[in-house]
């Protein structure tokens, strides 16, 4: 039986760097729920023909998904973007559940990355949480350099999801990724140390 542990983090946090450091110090696989969603959204595949009966606008006429457009919709429409977590999570569950049916038997633990864990609901799969966060300010600065993003669009991008107080307070253990990355690599280090030892 495999035990899952459950990653995820506030946008712009560099959740997934501390996820890669983490499951390499403890040897674990790790599958990421963003690359699946975007298996799942691909050309041709469950999500967009999903989200095209739910909206055809954010699919184009070549069933390719009008990415930025649905990204602004579901960042500035609370309503839109529950109703499109409602048809695509349930697709990225399926398919990380064949994903984990696929490794080998003796990867008997698993980090997963799952960038909306609470709001998708998903605590009960995992033995325990880990949430990355940083300064909302530091998020922001983070954003804008990576998706070239304005301030407004980046503030509407960390305004979309769950508060940061509460995803910290749902989570198990919590890992501070505002400061310089040896910071990070040091509390990474004691999580590691811990899990490991829980995994006995």
């Amino acid at each position: 039986m495999r035990t899952l542990y459950g990653l995820t983090g506030v946008i712009g946090s560099g959740k997934s760097r501390v996820a890669a450091a983490l499951a390499n110090l403890l040897g674990w696989p790790l599958l990421d729920c963003d690359h699946l969603a975007a298996q799942v959204m691909a050309p041709g595949g469950p999500g967009v023909t999903a989200l095209a009966r739910l909206a055809d606008r954010f699919v184009d006429s070549r069933g390719h998904l009008r990415r930025e457009l649905l990204r602004q919709a579901i960042f500035s429409d609370p309503e839109l973007r529950s109703k499109v977590d409602r048809v695509i999570h349930p697709l990225i569950k399926e398919e990380l559940r064949a994903r984990l049916a696929d490794l080998p038997p003796g990867a008997r633990h698993v980090l997963v990355e799952v960038p909306l864990l609470f709001e998708a609901g998903w605590q009960d799969m995992f033995a325990a949480t880990i949430c990355v966060y940083a300064r909302p300010q530091v998020c922001s600065h983070r954003l804008q350099l990576r998706d070239g993003l304005s301030r407004e669009q980046a503030t509407a991008a960390l305004c979309a999801q769950m508060p940061l107080a509460q995803k910290v307070e749902l989570a198990d253990h919590v890992i501070d990724n505002s400061g310089g990355w040896w910071q990070t690599r040091m509390q990474i280090g004691h999580l590691a140390e811990f899990l490991r030892a829980e995994a006995l």
